[in-house]
């Protein structure tokens, strides 16, 4: 049954593995775009919240996150949120 020289053979299995790491990591890539979506989604407006010191425990353990100091001044509160932001959903 030897069609196929043993060279050839090699060349078709690299071929094959090569094949199916390229499909998986176009996979991966769709799939962390589409979860960084969903993550956006959810932890945006949790975090707009936040940045308004209208949070509440509730909401902030739901993306692991603690609340600021109440007496904090808006602007700090305001560029800690964004920077939470840019790092939590980026």
């Amino acid at each position: 049954m030897f069609v196929f020289q043993s060279g050839l053979v090699i060349f078709f299995e690299i071929s094959a593995l090569a094949l199916a790491m390229k499909n998986f990591i176009g996979w991966y890539r769709a799939w962390e775009y589409i979860r960084i979506l969903i993550d956006m989604r959810f932890a945006g407006p949790i975090i707009a919240r936040l940045a308004e010191n209208r949070a509440s425990d509730e909401d902030l353990a739901a993306v692991h996150l603690a609340s600021f100091p109440k007496d904090i001044p808006d602007d700090i509160r305001r560029a800690a949120a964004s920077h939470i932001a840019r790092h939590l959903l980026a």
